[in-house]
């Protein structure tokens, strides 16, 4: 269920309960305003940040060593944008297809290594 499903369906949601949403129920980012899109993908465990983060470590543990840096630039990137007080629709958006793009090669790479293996 989306952000906008949720309000439409008569229930305006309090702070807590978007807060809770956004860092814990959310499965993608519809619906959602630039700041609470930049804060599910930098903390939800289905934002972008986060898995591209856990596909980094997953590889580095395979000997993969670049994995330790993978979401570095887009770490301080979604850093920025959090702390504006308005960020960008298309930033955030570039930044996202971005580190989905990466955590299809990051994918990629894992599968080979582990085939190698």
């Amino acid at each position: 269920m989306t952000l906008n499903k949720q309000n439409t369906e008569g229930k305006n949601m309090k702070t807590h309960d978007r807060v809770n949403y956004i860092f814990d129920t959310a499965t993608n980012d519809k619906g959602m305003n630039a700041k609470e899109k930049v804060t599910f993908h930098n903390f939800n465990s289905n934002g972008s940040l986060v898995i591209l983060r856990e596909l980094g470590w997953t590889g580095y543990d395979l000997g993969l060593t670049s994995g330790a840096f993978a979401t570095h630039y887009y770490s301080e990137e979604m850093d920025k944008l959090q702390g504006q007080k308005k960020p960008r629709y298309n930033k955030i958006n570039s930044l996202v297809k971005m580190m989905n793009e990466d955590i299809k090669r990051w994918e990629e790479k894992i599968n080979k290594t582990k085939e190698g293996k």
